[in-house]
């Protein structure tokens, strides 16, 4: 969704114009090659991986894991919900979307130690392999509905992203077993 939404800084003449409603169409959509800033602000996004791993590791490391999940959720959709903000230069939404990333990459992490505790030893492979297979999906997911949906609506596919997030914030909260600290069970009782 990054270089979509960097698109919008090739094809407007003013910062106003950065918030349409829509992509646009016809001669100002036809493809363009990227330049060295775009390489430079995906690379910029990409990035996000690594912080992820501190912010999974001090968030994990002082709160319980349901509590941790929640807050990488609300911060990976405040973060998100502040892309909706117009007009935003191009340094403003390379920040935020690495913001989101790392939350989301965070959490994603996060899932995976609750997974592996929550499971007795015979199950801890076919609960992990669910996680990561849904993962996958929303990884192949993705870019199809960013394509698609930022094509009608710029602040719907922002919206719908931010939604996402604190849906998984919320579901956190609801997970039913607490992980931290308990100890990794081997049979299933």
């Amino acid at each position: 969704m990054t270089t979509e939404l960097l698109e919008m800084y090739h094809s407007a003449d003013s910062a106003g114009e950065q918030c349409l409603q829509k992509l646009p169409v016809g001669k100002a959509a036809e493809c363009h090659h990227l330049t060295s800033k775009d390489y430079l602000d995906v690379l910029w996004t990409s990035l996000a991986e690594l912080p992820a791993i501190a912010i999974c590791y001090f968030l994990n490391r002082f709160f319980k894991r349901r509590i941790s999940i929640a807050i990488h959720g609300v911060c990976g959709a405040a973060l998100g919900a502040a892309l909706l903000s117009c007009p935003l230069s191009r340094a403003g939404t390379v920040g935020l979307i690495f913001g989101v990333r790392s939350f989301m990459s965070s959490l994603f992490i996060t899932m995976y130690l609750y997974t592996s505790e929550v499971y007795p030893t015979v199950l801890r492979a076919t609960g992990l392999g669910a996680a990561y297979t849904w993962g996958r999906i929303g990884g192949i997911a993705t870019p199809f509905i960013a394509q698609v949906m930022l094509r009608h609506t710029i602040r719907g596919t922002k919206l719908f992203y931010a939604l996402t997030a604190l849906l998984c914030g919320v579901a956190g909260l609801l997970l039913p077993y607490e992980t931290k600290g308990r100890s990794l069970e081997e049979k299933w009782e």
